[in-house]
């Protein structure tokens, strides 16, 4: 799943709406429904605190729907090269665009589950 589907149905769920998450969180509405959108993508900082507005581990946004803890994954590898599934393809993408500290920060979470 992605962020942007984990966001909104964490939001529906808490029947949260956008103006009052980015309040709560310290962002512009405006932000929080490009979020929802998939047109953004959060720093983990941010994705950290809007997690905790909604009771939800950060981790929710990283899993694949229905995944379980184990280290099961989409991927699978085909004449010695990996083939990653588009989620995991837009991790390392996002992971790519962060600062050190934002990697550190995720390295931390991930190194906790």
């Amino acid at each position: 799943m992605s962020i942007a589907t984990v966001l909104s149905d964490a939001m529906a769920q808490s029947d949260i709406t956008q103006k009052a998450l980015a309040e709560q969180v310290g962002v512009s509405q405006s932000y929080i429904s490009q979020i929802c959108a998939g047109k953004k993508t959060p720093t983990v900082n941010t994705l950290a605190q809007i997690s905790q507005c909604l009771g939800i581990s950060v981790v929710c946004f990283f899993q694949e729907e229905g995944a379980d803890a184990g280290p099961q994954s989409g991927s699978s590898k085909r004449n010695g090269r990996m083939n990653l599934s588009e989620d995991e393809k837009q991790l390392i993408r996002f992971y790519r665009t962060m600062d050190r500290r934002n990697r550190a920060v995720l390295k931390g979470i991930v190194s906790s589950m």
